[in-house]
């Protein structure tokens, strides 16, 4: 090998080692039994829970750092680490882990759900580790996230009615293509359609900005505009298939007679006939 391509292999080598080295870094804790309270929704100022139990690995690092943090409103932490208890009443906390070794570690979260301004997804418990091992940089490794979702009634009722608006929507979209493959006239359906889109649109921008009550409002007005079209377009359905029924009964009221006028005709030619 040349010394100009050897001396390249090497600085890479040099480059490539070091993220190698990094990402072998073992995971020290590992997660496992993990529970919240309430299972499915909570409003606010309504007591929440969560707990999750931890089990420690080895090579144990030189340094290690239990970092938690909650989005509940009051919290109060409890962990417990190889049995012995602490107690702690802030939304953030960073625990030394002890330089033999984790056993298990078990965290309990008691406290209530924040005021949200629309439904969040809030992380009861986030639960991360900085481990450091001799030789190898410090790094933060995420252990788990519990999460709950906070709503209120007006929060659900927007949701709702959003997704109802959204459902229409799409109804009303299959109808009007339907519809104008046969033939209809579907332009004042499509008129109606672009106002219901464009209320939702607002319904949704509203309730990004927390305006909950209004865009429950907006998504509500597009449902009745949207529902007020569907039955426009059902009545159009009908009116065409009506239509259609009349005239293939009269084809075939039309091809009866002509049959009867020719059987008449028939008989009477076999009757001159003799």
């Amino acid at each position: 090998m040349r010394p100009a391509t050897l001396g390249l292999a090497v600085v890479v080598g040099l480059m490539i080692f070091p993220a190698l080295s990094y990402a072998a870094v073992p995971d020290y804790l590992k997660p496992g039994y993990s529970e919240v309270t309430p299972t499915y929704k909570a409003k606010p100022g309504q007591p929440v829970g969560a707990r999750l139990v931890l089990t420690g690995s080895t090579p144990v690092p030189d340094e290690a750092r239990l970092n938690i943090s909650t989005g509940a409103a009051r919290p109060r932490l409890e962990v417990v680490v190889n049995g012995e208890l602490e107690r702690y009443g802030s939304p953030s906390v960073e625990i030394p882990l002890p330089s033999e070794g984790v056993t298990e570690i078990e965290i309990f979260l008691y406290g209530v759900a924040p005021e949200v301004t629309k439904e969040t997804d809030v992380a009861l418990l986030d639960v991360k580790t900085y481990v450091k091992y001799k030789g190898e940089p410090g790094t933060y490794q995420d252990e788990k996230k519990l999460l709950l979702t906070v709503t209120n009634v007006v929060i659900s009722e927007a949701v709702g009615a959003m997704d109802k608006a959204k459902t229409k929507l799409s109804l009303l979209e299959s109808k009007i293509a339907g519809l104008k493959a046969s033939g209809a006239d579907v332009s004042s359906l499509e008129e109606k359609l672009e106002n219901g889109r464009n209320i939702i649109k607002t319904a949704d921008a509203l309730y990004e900005k927390g305006e909950v009550e209004l865009a429950r409002d907006a998504a509500e007005s597009a449902i009745k505009i949207l529902d007020d079209a569907l039955a426009e377009a059902d009545k159009i359905q009908t009116t065409k298939e009506t239509k259609q029924d009349i005239k293939k009964y009269g084809l075939i009221a039309l091809g009866i007679i002509i049959l009867g006028v020719l059987l008449l005709l028939f008989r009477k030619r076999r009757e001159e006939l003799g």
